[in-house]
């Protein structure tokens, strides 16, 4: 399957014809949407080799799938936010970036700065060890949850001589196949699990998640890696 998707998305690269971010041309003044598949790269070394001892499982992530909302002002600077998940993993927040060509560029590239949370969820797949439940979770479906604030750097490259042009002036769109390398790093000390179940508030019907901090159970590696392909389509702010 990750073959199959792989090619689908890399034929658009061989597509010809040179296109700026929007189909008139422009680059400024930009809202770029994103969305495509990567593939996130972590060892989590020690905490393979406790659920291996204790549950006979080792995790490996799957592809995940990858949105992406950026607003490009002043032709060199953007921000924006993005947001990666599968169902096991998934990581999200803002950046902001600037770019590292010209807007006339075959290959526009650009460099941003990243804040925001990386989590997994393991379910029941895996439970804390020697843990007694709290009265209100007796007959709850439990699941672990893990969470850290993470900052990073990313690399995200524009191919556009392989844009898709459709359309015509005024209703015409221009689809532009983009690459992006991402690191990540978890220096602060908000990492942790959390052992718990999910409620819906009375107030306003949300559902939340309501757990417990567990400590016995190795932390995720502070380092992970992404590497996606996606397709942008621009418009005027």
């Amino acid at each position: 399957m990750k073959k199959i998707i792989l090619t689908g998305l890399l034929f658009l690269f061989v597509q010809r014809g040179f296109a700026q971010f929007t189909f008139d041309g422009t680059s400024d003044n930009l809202m770029v949407l994103s969305g495509g598949v990567q593939e996130l790269f972590t060892a989590n070394t020690a905490f393979n080799g406790w659920s291996a001892a204790n549950y006979n499982k080792h995790f490996s992530a799957p592809f995940t799938g990858n949105v992406n909302l950026a607003f490009i002002n002043f032709k060199n600077y953007e921000i924006g936010g993005n947001l990666s998940w599968n169902s096991l993993y998934g990581f999200g927040g803002g950046y902001l970036g600037r770019s590292l060509t010209s807007s006339r560029s075959g290959i526009t590239s650009w460099l941003d700065i990243d804040i925001g949370y990386f989590y997994a969820n393991y379910g029941n797949q895996v439970l804390p060890l020697n843990y007694t439940l709290t009265p209100d979770q007796v007959g709850k479906q439990l699941e672990l949850h893990y969470t850290s604030t993470y900052i990073g750097i990313t690399s995200k490259n524009y191919f556009n001589k392989q844009a898709i042009r459709v359309g015509v002036k005024r209703l015409g769109a221009t689809f532009i196949p983009a690459l992006h390398f991402s690191v990540g790093y978890e220096p602060f000390n908000n990492t942790g699990y959390q052992y718990g179940y999910y409620y819906t508030r009375a107030s306003d019907t949300s559902k939340q998640f309501r757990g417990v901090p567990i400590r016995n159970i190795p932390r995720l590696s502070k380092l992970f890696f992404s590497a996606g392909l996606s397709i942008s389509v621009a418009g005027k702010q």
